[in-house]
């Protein structure tokens, strides 16, 4: 693998953390969206969309680990590497938290629900499913 070669891995590294941030704010959108509404089916979409968001996870995982093997970065390259192996792990812990959230809802969901005096607002609503 060239410099040349090393640099466009590490430029698809960073576009592959930013497709895995994505990944994780849908998740999460989607299991407190899933648990305001009401929604099972939506609760268990988020669990099961967990396996793309594990696969990129161990594919950035290997690839960082090659690029670290066959090319010994340092300096600059070095810290960029650093942070996304960083933010990659942090991303998936997200997209698990997800997850939890979904699967609380889907066992909580047979539980009697509180009546609130007041439903949730449209401003709160959205601040919290975007």
């Amino acid at each position: 693998m060239g410099r040349t070669r090393f640099h466009e891995e590490l430029e698809l590294l960073e576009l592959d953390v930013l497709g895995m941030g994505e990944l994780s704010e849908r998740a999460v959108g989607r299991a407190v969206g899933a648990l305001i509404d009401h929604d099972d089916a939506r609760a268990h979409a988020v669990v099961a969309a967990d396996d793309e968001i594990d696969e990129k996870y161990m594919s950035i995982e290997t690839r960082i680990l090659q690029v670290m093997a066959l090319q010994t970065p340092v300096a600059g390259d070095l810290r960029l590497i650093s942070a996304i192996l960083h933010s990659n792990l942090h991303l998936e812990r997200i997209g698990d938290m997800a997850v939890n959230i979904a699967k609380m809802y889907c066992r909580s969901a047979t539980c009697p629900r509180a009546n609130p005096s007041r439903p949730i607002s449209g401003r709160w609503r959205t601040s919290c499913v975007r």
